[in-house]
């Protein structure tokens, strides 16, 4: 049996007053863990809230000016290339459109990266890939799998190659935790970035 909660009180009620009466252990989370990520969207107990005080600090109201301005500044790129394609009549898929920018916002938010070389493909396979997530029998999701992996892989090595910076990757990198091992930073970069594309999905 399933429930939607749908005010803001009972969010509060499952997600902080009472979450550990709460189990995140469904079918569907159970896949992403085994199939994509073991990150802050799968973990529970102690886990869980070591991760949760790692990026909390990255969603607070202090980041909201930093957030807007990375925000404006995508929107600004990405709306000269919509006005390009309308002023040759091109057609733009605006649902695919709001998927790449929630996309690209995250990942330079979070991870100080510049995903627009790449990013336009991802977000065609992860859409392709929605229906059947994490179900590996369908080609779609192990397409996803593969090229999500490879292109989070290029983007930890890119940063663990520059300096600390103070996004949600230095601080997962210089936690002395699991969360900053190779492995600990790829689960999280392929949840954040899952998370911003899904939420327009």
């Amino acid at each position: 049996q399933s429930f939607l909660v749908n005010r803001p009180e009972y969010v509060r009620h499952v997600l902080v007053d009472r979450h550990e009466h709460y189990s995140k252990d469904t079918p569907i989370n159970a896949g992403f863990d085994t199939t994509i990520a073991s990150a802050l969207l799968t973990t529970e107990g102690d886990v869980w809230r070591r991760q949760r005080s790692l990026t909390q600090p990255y969603f607070t109201r202090r980041r909201g000016p930093a957030f807007a301005d990375g925000v404006n500044r995508t929107f600004d790129a990405m709306s000269r290339d919509w006005d390009a394609a309308a002023s040759l009549s091109e057609s733009i898929d605006f649902s695919f459109a709001m998927s790449q920018l929630t996309f690209r916002v995250t990942a330079a938010a979070l991870f100080h990266a510049d995903t627009s070389a790449w990013d336009g493909r991802l977000v065609h396979i992860l859409t392709d890939a929605l229906p059947v997530l994490t179900d590996e029998s369908k080609e779609p999701f192990r397409i996803a799998q593969v090229v999500l992996h490879e292109l989070s892989s290029k983007l930890v090595e890119e940063r663990l190659a520059a300096p600390v910076l103070d996004d949600l990757f230095g601080a997962l990198r210089t936690s002395g935790t699991d969360d900053g091992t190779r492995r600990g930073l790829l689960d999280h970069v392929k949840t954040m970035l899952l998370a911003g594309y899904e939420t327009t999905a």
